[in-house]
């Protein structure tokens, strides 16, 4: 069995939600409180709950208060689309004032029948509404007691125990190796990157953009999706603060066409009572006012030509000030260009020195430094299998005779007295002019090796001094300064 789409146009908090799912896991991501149970809920009654609900009962009393939406919704609903082996079921449920079920078969046919189609669900499904409950529909913190369902409750047992029954002779012949192989790699592909223990991504503080698993790819989107739900929240702020300012707005916008409306009434009552003698009335103030006038005139002009030269004295003095104003912008744009000047020439030094320095760095390639490492591996090598092949004597002096020795890549010496000596792969020994001995190891070639040992050392030395370095560290840190 599975689900196909699931529908609703109101189910508890929930309103207007249309679910598709697809082949594999289906995730239902969302904060606290979004609904997600909710919606697990409404499609698992969608499936078992009957329509007719009696508030008498206990079971319907809780339904209804539960998921009728409160205080003027009248109704809820669910509509789900079930594949059953290849099969195709569609599920219309409502509660409410005018209860509704319909059942889609695969052939076209409807049923109206509740009892016909809760026939048809328990004979299609193979079990019932308890074993759903306590095992597909099963609350995360609830399955303890979902444990304790199906142990206590024959029917989810028998169910629980003909799956399992079924699953194992299913596997019959089929590698478990295989199975393990499949399970890891659908693991792998929904926790890939994903810190499963802490329910995080590997590195919080990173985004993967390659090799990521669903999980993270769902958290990504997550993050992605709150970021955008907090800019809309923004714009949802502005907009009702704008609205706000609108509706205040309206409201001045209103108050101001009343006292519109009241001062045309008034001008209207004005123009009504207005008579040609307030006008003569108003005609002889304005004679009077300008016979004041014309008397006061002789003094007022006297002012304003006073006022007049007072204006000019100014306008001179405030073309001065912004001469000087000028003049004062001028000097401090050159105490700017002073300062970046002298800020230059400090850098200018600091080039300068930095680049006396990188002068005097001999240049080191990476060449070199491969030339050193593996001349450094020779001579390492060389030197390791000459002094694994160690010989031990001992030369006791009975006469007095004239005894020289040369041990490994050591130059001859001369033997004064008893002496034990350890030789690396090579022993040479010369008795005055009369007896020489020269012993080898048999397990390398000393003369190759030490060949191959000095001209190694040499050629070390030679790439040393042409570097001007003591050694292979000290040019590895040239090169990388």
């Amino acid at each position: 069995m599975r689900f196909v789409s699931f529908n609703t146009k109101r189910f508890g908090g929930i309103k207007d939600k249309k679910l598709k799912f697809e082949d594999g896991i289906n995730v239902i991501l969302g904060p606290n409180e979004a609904g997600k149970s909710t919606l697990v809920d409404a499609i698992y009654n969608t499936i078992f709950m009957h329509t007719n609900l009696k508030l008498n009962r206990k079971d319907d009393r809780e339904f209804n208060e539960r998921y009728m939406p409160y205080p003027d919704g009248d109704f809820i609903n669910g509509e789900i689309i079930i594949n059953i082996e290849g099969q195709i079921y569609k599920l219309t449920k409502e509660w409410g004032t005018n209860p509704f079920v319909s059942m889609e078969l695969p052939d076209g046919k409807i049923i109206r029948d509740e009892k016909k189609i809760n026939y048809e669900i328990r004979n299609k499904l193979k079990v019932g509404a308890a074993t759903f409950g306590n095992i597909v529909f099963v609350k995360q913190r609830e399955i303890k007691k979902a444990i304790e369902k199906i142990t206590k409750d024959p029917e989810t047992t028998n169910t629980v125990s003909s799956m399992l029954r079924k699953t194992v002779m299913e596997l019959d012949g089929i590698s478990i190796e295989e199975l393990k192989n499949k399970i890891d790699d659908e693991l792998s592909l929904l926790l890939k990157r994903w810190d499963y223990k802490n329910s995080r991504p590997e590195n919080p503080n990173r985004r993967y953009k390659k090799g990521v698993g669903k999980i993270l790819e769902s958290y990504y989107e997550m993050i992605d999706m709150k970021q955008e739900m907090r800019r809309v929240e923004e714009v949802e702020r502005e907009f009702e603060n704008v609205t706000i300012k609108m509706k205040q707005l309206e409201e001045i916008k209103i108050k101001l066409k009343e006292e519109i409306q009241k001062l045309q009434e008034i001008e209207d009552d004005i123009f009504k009572r207005a008579t040609i003698e307030p006008h003569i009335k108003n005609l002889r103030k304005q004679i009077e006012h300008l016979k004041e006038i014309n008397k006061k005139w002789p003094v007022k002009k006297m002012l304003l030509d006073q006022k007049k030269e007072e204006l000019e004295k100014l306008n001179k003095k405030l073309e001065n000030l912004n001469e000087e104003l000028k003049l004062a912008e001028k000097v401090e744009k050159q105490k700017q260009v002073i300062d970046i000047l002298n800020k230059v020439e400090i850098k200018e030094k600091e080039i300068r020195q930095l680049s006396k320095e990188l002068e005097e760095l001999k240049d080191i390639t990476d060449e070199d430094i491969e030339k050193l490492e593996k001349i450094q591996n020779t001579i390492t090598r060389n030197q390791s299998a000459i002094e694994a092949a160690t010989m031990i004597g001992y030369i006791t002096k009975k006469k007095p005779l004239d005894i020289w020795i040369t041990r490994g890549l050591e130059n001859k010496e001369k033997v004064n007295s008893d002496i034990e000596f350890i030789a690396n792969g090579y022993l040479k020994v010369e008795i005055d002019d009369t007896l020489e001995l020269e012993l080898k190891s048999g397990e390398i070639d000393f003369e190759k090796l030490s060949r191959e040992l000095i001209n190694a050392r040499v050629q070390y030395k030679a790439i040393l001094e042409k570097i001007k370095v003591n050694n292979i560290e000290e040019a590895k840190l040239k090169r990388e300064k």
